[in-house]
């Protein structure tokens, strides 16, 4: 009886909670060069395009499902309006990764997001974040989250209550969870300048909740953005310039100071440069092993650079940043250490840029392992800075301060 009962306390491999809403991709033709969307939306104007791709969105939806997919047992957390959308999200999610968990809201509308994908250029989205931004600590369900092994949540910024009253609800929602003995996680999202988020204190939001926040995946340009948002919307530089311009003891600056207000696993997602991860060498990490496995031996004092996987013909880069932390998860949850843990977020992602919605490029699990042990061409991160260096047959880099032997 009592082994029974151990095994029915984790149903769940994962929870996700946070941000879902129904995703309208249209299809952009590729002319040969890259679209000029200022033009093509001028009043008066017509843009043909192709067929669009209507699939849920989001955290809840993109990492859910690539977990899913993966092979694991997984339940949700999020808030949907009762309307036409609120239908479509519960009938795939329902279809795709079950609906246990969402909360049907009949005074909200449903979230939806129009992605802008067009060949040659980065994605741009027009969002309505609906429902969402009612979400709160209350609406988890605090059965299935007892059950789960790990708790992962995503895109705070997108979230009104999440980022009000100095991230109250976003801290409670993280007790929550540590307090029902599961591992943390938590994804980050870009911040629109226009909103009411671009004003919050992320800082002290982060200071606050970090510390019951086991693995912290924001990317680079995010991470930057919430360490401090004033200055970064004044720099005015794309994403991808902050990430190739950036010299890893950049990346080292960032990954500390969010080590330094108490998280304990940082990993930077860095596009088409890589992974690079850094983790706390502070007294009790990574002993603690919530959830049965949790962190083995060799998570603790790493700094790490997983590089990225060449990708050929993209179809879009929709959900690729939920995919790698699916893949990341989902090593750690089958007991893998850091190094072999970022090589699978970098294959989720790079399974994830062949279809133009956020999860059917994922593949299952058995497949994924083959790519894993594929030789895979990819992409130089550029590590010039003294200390980098590879061993042989190693799918990482290692950093001047990694501690590992």
């Amino acid at each position: 009886m009592s082994g029974r009962k151990k095994r029915m306390s984790r149903a769940y491999d994962v929870m996700v909670a946070g941000h879902l809403c129904l995703d309208i991709i249209p299809e952009f033709p590729d002319r040969g060069g890259m679209t000029n969307l200022d033009e093509a939306l001028r009043p008066g104007a017509l843009l043909t395009v192709g067929g669009a791709v209507v699939s849920t969105g989001g955290a809840v939806s993109n990492t859910g499902i690539a977990l899913k997919k993966l092979g694991h047992r997984v339940c949700v957390s999020a808030r949907i309006g009762d309307d036409e959308f609120g239908s479509l999200v519960l009938h795939l999610m329902e279809k795709n990764a079950g609906k246990e968990g969402i909360r049907v809201d009949p005074s909200a509308r449903t979230s939806y997001t129009i992605v802008i994908a067009v060949p040659g250029r980065d994605r741009s989205f027009i969002h309505h974040p609906g429902a969402n931004d009612d979400y709160c600590a209350d609406d988890v369900d605090e059965m299935l989250l007892r059950h789960s092994r790990v708790f992962h949540f995503g895109y705070p910024p997108m979230m009104r209550r999440m980022y009000e009253e100095g991230g109250r609800q976003l801290v409670e929602i993280f007790r929550r969870a540590k307090e029902a003995n599961a591992v943390t996680s938590c994804d980050m999202v870009a911040i629109d300048p226009r909103s009411p988020a671009a004003s919050s204190p992320w800082r002290e939001i982060l200071s606050a909740a970090l510390p019951h926040i086991d693995i912290f995946a924001p990317s680079f340009e995010e991470a930057v953005c919430v360490l401090d948002t004033e200055q970064f919307f004044r720099r005015k530089v794309s994403g991808r310039d902050l990430i190739w311009h950036s010299s890893p003891r950049e990346y080292r600056r960032v990954a500390d100071a969010l080590i330094g207000m108490g998280g304990s696993v940082v990993m930077l997602k860095a596009a088409d440069r890589g992974i690079y991860l850094k983790t706390s060498s502070r007294a009790g990490f990574p002993q603690k092993q919530p959830a049965g496995r949790g962190f083995s031996q060799g998570w603790a004092g790493r700094e790490l650079w997983c590089p990225a996987l060449k990708a050929q013909d993209i179809a879009s880069a929709t959900g690729a940043g939920d995919a790698c932390i699916a893949g990341f998860l989902t090593a750690f949850l089958r007991g893998l250490g850091p190094e072999e843990c970022l090589r699978y977020a970098a294959i989720l992602g790079w399974e994830n840029l062949s279809a133009l919605d956020a999860t059917s490029g994922i593949r299952n699990w058995e497949e994924t392992v083959a790519l894993f042990y594929a030789e895979m061409p990819e992409n130089d991160p550029h590590l010039v800075e003294e200390g980098w260096r590879r061993d042989e047959g190693s799918p990482v880099w290692r950093g001047p301060e990694d501690t590992m032997a």
